[in-house]
């Protein structure tokens, strides 16, 4: 089944939607979550993962309301999960080792930063300024949880 362009009204509600969602999160209730002392852990999980999982539901809620069945081959076919070929994989790897390994090296890279970096785009709020910068101590610990290094 053909799937039709959405136009200007349904991106901006497709898209809109769900970004201020994840901005509300963010920005709201993961720093309240915080300051009602939950782990820096749970406050990742109640930021991040659950607003992702309630776009994945949104995303079955309209497969359905799109009156198809619910079939693994129509989940398959209509999110466009295919198996990544050689050609797919070999894109993968070389634009991970172009960001990697080459990109914050070019002369281009910091001449964007230093163009940018007396602009002034939004002041991020304190609550998540806080947590973001409490996520880790560079040495033993991410979300509060004790970390070896040696595991990766």
């Amino acid at each position: 089944m053909p799937i039709a362009p959405l136009g200007w009204l349904g991106s901006l509600l497709f898209f809109g939607i769900p970004s201020v969602v994840f901005t509300v999160f963010l920005f709201v209730i993961l720093p309240a979550a915080r300051a009602r002392g939950a782990s820096p852990f749970a406050a990742f999980h109640v930021g991040f993962v659950a607003p992702l999982a309630l776009m994945l539901l949104a995303s079955f809620v309209a497969y359905r309301l799109e009156g198809r069945q619910f079939t693994w081959a129509g989940i398959r076919e209509r999110f466009r999960l295919t198996r990544p070929d050689r050609r797919t994989w070999l894109w993968t790897g070389g634009l991970v080792l172009f960001l990697v390994l080459w990109l914050p090296f070019l002369p281009l890279s910091q001449a964007i930063q230093n163009a940018f970096a007396s602009v002034h785009f939004y002041d991020q709020p304190t609550g998540y300024t806080s947590y973001m910068n409490g996520l880790t101590d560079g040495k033993t610990h991410i979300f509060g949880l004790p970390f070896s290094w040696g595991l990766l």
